[in-house]
């Protein structure tokens, strides 16, 4: 799912919430809820994540 995926990811990056929001223009606020579940990115703004977190979009989605 991609609330677990994107936060797994993230901290394997070594990137905390602020640090991603930062690379990809988005708020901290948003990309919390994304890893809560409440939100889901655009593809745009998911593939600026997959870029900044050196995955596909396909493996931030994956079940």
């Amino acid at each position: 799912m991609l609330k677990d995926n994107l936060t797994r990811l993230r901290i394997k990056a070594g990137l905390t919430q602020n640090d991603l929001a930062k690379l990809t223009g988005c708020t901290q606020q948003f990309i919390n809820l994304c890893e809560r579940g409440l939100k889901v990115p655009s593809l745009g703004v998911a593939v600026d994540i997959a870029k900044n977190l050196n995955c596909t979009v396909d493996d931030l989605v994956k079940e």
